[in-house]
């Protein structure tokens, strides 16, 4: 892949790229709260919260899929400015009493995330080290998401929903003018065409399988995390202060970890990250120690990161053209689709039976990696 721009613009537009990004992603990180205090008002239904986060994630999937369909290789300050303006004007809207007009609120964040994600996205693929930028992009992200959640907590108080949405739109505004500040628009060009769609067989329907399903199981426990420690009698200030470092944590190690190199595509061992994340997700489930609770989410974040990054990265190598046009898509429709189905097994007491789904579906990523390297072999032997 080629691109046009200025190496000289590179660096910063990545940091300004980076921040856009961070502000975007804040409302998805920010679900697990969300869910907490819509509860604690009693503004909805345990099933009816975990909608929050699939009507975000739908609103960013239909961005995502849009972008790329009208052929926009770039996102401009103006659009990016614009929408900045309807992410702050979808947040207060999220605040409405009404359950169908706060949907439509978070449907429209969505939207708007998902044009800070592909801008992210377009700049760091546009880097002279992708796999840096990729990686440095969601560190950033992460902590970014870490300082707010603390912030919110220490300087707001959250007592209820309202002072949740109020603080986020207050929170927003300095981050969109910092990043709109070091932001400089890119477009990048491929260099190369696909001539001829790949033959679609079994094998690259299963890698798409195993990433929703891999991507619903852990989005729908990851959601309800704070909601259901503060109902084995953990305290919301503290929990959600335990999710803020974790946060601000995994996010460091992301970025010293691409600082190191270790953010090498082509590093595809998932067998101890897999086990450190079902133990993590057991360890989560049965907490009732703010240590362990901390210790757990902190090793889900770590493990969940590197671990999905290796998975696309097997996924697009072994069929580039089928699982690279349809992948940002599958990960988003099993990241919507993950939330109700665990509000829904929590309403009727069947939670154990979501964190089952969960730990079967991270050990998805393992399995399939193991079926793919023996195909691999497979066509060699026959090859020679």
């Amino acid at each position: 892949m080629t691109t046009e721009f200025s190496r000289d613009h590179t660096t910063c537009s990545l940091w300004g790229a980076s921040l856009l990004s961070s502000v975007g992603s804040l409302p998805l990180h920010l679900v697990p709260l969300i869910v907490a205090t819509l509860i604690a008002d009693s503004r909805t239904s345990v099933a009816g919260a975990g909608w929050i986060a699939s009507a975000i994630l739908f609103g960013q999937l239909s961005t995502t899929l849009l972008l790329p369909a009208l052929g926009i290789n770039g996102v401009s300050r103006a659009l990016a400015f614009a929408a900045a303006s309807v992410l702050t004007i979808g947040v207060a809207i999220s605040n409405a009493t009404e359950y169908a007009i706060m949907l439509t609120g978070w449907f429209l964040v969505g939207q708007c995330c998902g044009v800070f994600t592909y801008l992210g996205t377009i700049v760091a693929s546009g880097f002279s080290r992708p796999a840096f930028a990729l990686a440095f992009r969601l560190g950033i992200v992460l902590i970014f998401a870490g300082c707010v959640s603390g912030m919110l907590q220490l300087c707001f108080r959250l007592a209820s929903y309202g002072d949740l949405i109020t603080a986020i739109v207050i929170s927003l505004v300095p981050m969109v003018a910092f990043g709109m500040v070091l932001y400089h628009p890119v477009n990048v060009r491929a260099s190369y065409v696909y001539k001829r769609a790949q033959r679609l067989h079994i094998g690259s329907f299963a890698a798409l399988l195993v990433v929703y399903l891999f991507f619903a199981g852990q989005t729908g426990y990851l959601s309800y995390a704070v909601q259901q420690a503060v109902g084995r009698g953990m305290t919301f200030e503290v929990t959600a202060m335990a999710l803020a470092l974790m946060k601000f944590l995994a996010g460091i190690w992301v970025i010293c970890s691409s600082c190191l190199g270790h953010e090498d595509p082509k590093g595809t061992r998932f067998c101890n990250l897999t086990l450190v994340l079902v133990g993590a997700i057991v360890a989560l489930f049965y907490s009732r120690d703010m240590v362990i609770l901390f210790v757990a989410l902190l090793a889900i974040e770590m493990a969940l990161n590197k671990l999905s990054a290796r998975l696309q990265a097997v996924v697009v190598t072994a069929w580039p053209e089928f699982g690279g046009r349809w992948l940002t898509g599958i990960m988003l429709l099993g990241a919507a689709s993950g939330p109700p189905l665990n509000g829904f097994m929590i309403s009727i007491e069947l939670d154990g039976a979501f964190v089952l789904i969960c730990a079967i579906s991270a050990l998805g990523p393992l399995l399939w990696q193991q079926w793919n390297i023996y195909r691999m072999n497979t066509v060699e032997t026959v090859g020679t």
